[in-house]
């Protein structure tokens, strides 16, 4: 069985995807960031789409 590494932080973070920015403190996450959770959003950012 593979283990799994988990990142954690109570910083200020800020996630950037392919439709948004979303910003807040705390954060969880897998090491390859395929599974994430902002623990306190603070907002979001919409991108515009080209």
């Amino acid at each position: 069985m593979k283990k799994k590494h988990k990142i954690y932080t109570d910083a200020y973070v800020e996630i950037t995807t392919k439709r948004e920015i979303i910003k807040g403190t705390g954060m969880e996450a897998n090491e390859d960031f395929s599974e994430w959770e902002i623990k306190n959003v603070s907002g979001t950012l919409p991108l515009d789409e080209k």
